[in-house]
Formats: structure tokens, C-alpha cells, sequence
């Protein structure tokens, strides 16, 4: 299935306006968890590699590591379980880490192709701090490396969701890449 950015990003803002007031994104892992937060009236799904480390016993804060190549890890349970499951659109949880910048626009094509709607910074540096995150900024791999592959997912025509940490480090939606923002619990950490 493939989706229009503008028609997703107007079913969106309907479902803001007409049932809630914020939109539900359900981070998954598997297919099933897909067909229940289907039926549990979530809006999107975030096809997260956390998702699925979560369901093979990982903790929270371990998901956070590079464990596997996390966008080659995604595409293969998300491609195979989740974005024929449903009818809901489904993220791709992007790993900036994981391609070079001259990859980001020939990677977003194929996610097209693969019938995911939109894209979704993650894993992210935003739950990285200290000295560590510093290092990471410093050297290109920081959050500003994420919003340059959202921007490459909006300019091939896909949603975005900017995934962040602490609303006061959160830039503006437009510079931040994202049709939307995603805030997560910053004392979520186990």
C-alpha cells in the first residue's frame, strides 16, 4: 500500500480534531501487537527495532544500543509482519546512524516501496546526554544528522514524526524535519 503524504498528514489532523486531541502512535514490534493497537484505536504505528527487542526480553534502556543493524532489522519483521497487517499507517523507525547521507534519499524510495507511510527518527540520540551526546554531535552523529534524514522522508514524499526527549532541546516542528513531534517519557529508562 502506499500512501500520500498530504492525504496521511489530513487523516491525521481529522482524527486530531474530530475524536481527540492528540494523535496515538503505537510503537510495535510484532504483527500482532500491530492488529491490537489497530483495534485499540491507535492512529499510526511506529515500526521500532525497541519494539522488537522489547519482545525478545530486552530492557528499555538496552534497545538504545547498537545491538544489530537497526534499519536492516526493522525492514525484515516490519516488511514481513506489520505494514500488510494493518490498515493504520505505519512509520519505519530510521536509524541515521546507519546509512551514509548519500544513502538517506535512495533508502526513503525504498521504504516507499515497501508500503511504510511515513518515518520516524529512531533510536535517537535524544535519550543519549552528558559527554557521550556531546561526542556524538561533534562528530555528525547527532540529532541534527536525524533531522537531515527526515528532511530527505519529507522531500521523497513521506510523513515524518520527529522523535525527542525533552520538550526545551525540542527545535521548532519545520526545523526539526517533522510533520509531527513525538515528546517521550524522559524517566522512562529500564
Amino acid at each position: 500500500m502506499t500512501h500520500d503524504r498530504t492525504q496521511l498528514l489530513d487523516d491525521l489532523r481529522r482524527a486530531c480534531a474530530g475524536r481527540h486531541t492528540l494523535l496515538v502512535g503505537a510503537a510495535i514490534g510484532t504483527g500482532l501487537a500491530a492488529r491490537a493497537a489497530a483495534r485499540g484505536g491507535a492512529d499510526f504505528l511506529l515500526a521500532l527495532a525497541a519494539g522488537r527487542f522489547r519482545t525478545m526480553g530486552a530492557s528499555s534502556i538496552a534497545t538504545m544500543l547498537a545491538l544489530r543493524d537497526s534499519n536492516a532489522f526493522v525492514a525484515d519483521f516490519a516488511c514481513s509482519e506489520i505494514v500488510d497487517a494493518t490498515t493504520i499507517p505505519v512509520f519505519f523507525g530510521a536509524c541515521a546512524w546507519g546509512l551514509a547521507e548519500e544513502e538517506f534519499s535512495p533508502f526513503m524510495e525504498r521504504l516507499r516501496g515497501w508500503g511504510f507511510a511515513g518515518v520516524v527518527n529512531f533510536p535517537t540520540v535524544s535519550h543519549v546526554d552528558g559527554r557521550f551526546r556531546e561526542a556524538l554531535e561533534r562528530t555528525g552523529l547527532g540529532f541534527a544528522r536525524e533531522v537531515r534524514l527526515l528532511e530527505a522522508a519529507r522531500a521523497g514524499g513521506q510523513a515524518t514524526v520527529s522523535y525527542f526527549r525533552r520538550r526545551e532541546g525540542a527545535p521548532p516542528p519545520p526545523r526539526a524535519g517533522g510533520d509531527t513531534c513525538g515528546l517521550t517519557g524522559a524517566g522512562r529508562r529500564g
